[in-house]
């Protein structure tokens, strides 16, 4: 099964740091969202891609975001590639610390992915109505329509 980009957000329980879905945060409780990823201890630090979760014009749509040399690449074929870097999140930051039974398989460090334009990546959700969302702890597998 291929690993997914989750879309994860900063705990707000003290003593418990680290990264949480929107969903399991506490009521009237705000922490900005992160794309993230998880490392891949036995081979080279990452995996080779991701599933990246987008929605195009009101669709849940997948890409796959692929390692490269300079990091990550997208190619949405439609409005381009967009490349991304892997950001190591600072300890003890750097894992799920929810109680979702969805993710239970993670279990390494996680790293917060940067796109490297994004004036592109705005631009492109502005005038297409394209932008990526990542795995938000629920399942999009019936509503997707492939975009590669």
């Amino acid at each position: 099964m291929m690993k997914q980009v989750w879309y994860l957000c900063l705990n707000n329980k003290f003593r418990k740091a680290g990264f949480v879905f929107p969903n399991e945060l506490d009521e009237d409780y705000y922490s900005p969202g992160f794309f993230v990823i998880e490392s891949n201890e036995d081979v080279n630090r990452f995996f080779d891609s991701y599933m990246f979760w987008a929605v195009d014009k009101g669709k849940f749509v997948k890409t796959i975001l692929k390692r490269n040399n300079k990091g990550f690449i997208v190619d949405t074929k439609t409005y381009g590639e967009f490349n991304f870097e892997a950001i190591f999140a600072p300890t003890p930051m750097n894992r799920y610390v929810g109680v979702s039974t969805y993710v239970k398989e993670i279990k390494t460090k996680l790293y917060i992915l940067k796109c490297s334009d994004i004036e592109k990546l705005e631009k492109v959700c502005k005038e297409y109505d394209f932008y990526f969302i990542g795995n938000n702890g629920f399942s999009h597998e019936n509503k997707y329509n492939d975009l590669l």
